[in-house]
């Protein structure tokens, strides 16, 4: 089957572990993002897969946040129970972190510590090299470099960067002082 946008209800959509958005971006709240989709609908379609033996069922690796809004508002009575919403529907599986990704780059900006984790993934998981990454997604072998760095550093460090407790500059001075050695 082609790679088609279908409209599926959003009660058959689940997030994927594999969308790489651990925390919230923060340029729009959910809360704007619910105000927005209730008035105007979903303006850009979420990326997503069937699951295997679960017939009509969906999951969601791209467009996470415009998700839980829908199911905001369906479970808030905004929304019809069979809430439909455009997601660009991929029949491989293994390109859907890549994906997610790829997306979440070309929208708001990401967290760096999510941005850490999922060159991580790639790096560790599917063998490939910095380069490689930075190829995929048009960057510097350097930022890769220096985010894969930032993802070895102390346990309670990468959590402050992941809740903005600190800032990328603050994290980038402490791996650079400890050599990005994960402890703890």
């Amino acid at each position: 089957t082609a790679m088609t946008i279908q409209m599926i209800p959003a009660r058959n959509c689940i997030l994927s572990s594999r969308n790489v958005r651990r925390t919230a971006g923060a340029s729009t709240s959910l809360d704007e993002l619910i105000a927005s989709i209730e008035a105007r609908g979903v303006l850009q379609n979420l990326i997503g897969f069937a699951i295997p033996k679960k017939k009509g069922k969906f999951e969601i690796t791209a467009g996470g946040r415009r998700l839980a809004a829908v199911h905001a508002l369906i479970e808030g009575g905004r929304c019809p129970a069979d809430y439909e919403i455009p997601v660009f529907v991929m029949n491989d599986t293994s390109a859907a972190a890549e994906t997610s990704l790829a997306e979440n780059f070309q929208r708001l900006a990401m967290n760096p510590a999510d941005e850490c984790l999922a060159f991580r993934y790639f790096i560790e998981t599917e063998g490939k090299t910095a380069e490689d990454v930075a190829k995929r997604f048009g960057l510097t072998t350097r930022f890769v470099e220096g985010r894969i760095r930032l993802a070895g550093l102390a346990d309670e460090v990468f959590e402050a960067l992941q809740t903005g407790d600190i800032s990328l500059e603050i994290a980038k001075a402490y791996a650079a002082a400890t050599g990005g050695d994960r402890a703890g």
